[in-house]
């Protein structure tokens, strides 16, 4: 997670002052950033992205899901409210942004409801670039010994809804 840059050192993210710094050095180039996880996009890396024009508009954010039950139940840290605003404000705030990122589809307990919020937030936030993953039960980790695991027919059909919706999108 680079947004995270400083915090062993320093204790605190210094990943906007390493891309001020960065985007000084002459010369033409591009600063291209990948995963920048939700919960710490800050207003700040905001704003040196939209300052800076050596920082590519093109951002990977690995999301996973867009529910806030698979996600507790996935263990992420991730809150949808604060997700969905910062998507909303990078496409705002940085004219032309590509955005990236990878759904999990199926994972235990998915109900409908959920995949239907995950469809919801994809029309809205409208992705240039998706992928999409079926989950997959590895013995031995946490998910696995969850109950109400999801049928492959069931979960291949979610990914093809979400892959031909996203050939639309893109």
């Amino acid at each position: 997670d680079i947004t995270k840059y400083g915090l062993d050192l320093e204790k605190r993210m210094m990943l906007p002052e390493l891309l001020n710094d960065l985007a000084s050095i002459d010369g033409n180039f591009w600063i291209r950033l990948f995963y920048l996880y939700p919960s710490t996009v800050t207003k700040d890396l905001i704003a040196v992205m939209k300052a800076q024009p050596k920082i590519a508009r093109y951002l990977d954010v690995p999301l996973q899901h867009l529910h806030e039950d698979v996600l507790r139940r996935m263990k992420r840290p991730h809150d949808r409210v604060r997700t969905m605003e910062m998507l909303r404000t990078l496409r705002s705030e940085l004219p032309g942004v590509t955005l990236r990122t990878t759904f999990i589809v199926g994972f235990p307990g998915e109900s409908n409801e959920e995949f239907q919020t995950l469809q919801d937030a994809m029309e809205e936030i409208r992705f240039e670039r998706l992928g999409v993953f079926t989950y997959s039960r590895e013995e031995g980790t946490p998910a696995a010994a969850l109950p109400n695991q999801l049928p492959e027919k069931q979960k291949m059909r979610r990914k093809e809804k979400l892959m031909k919706r996203q050939a639309q999108i893109s």
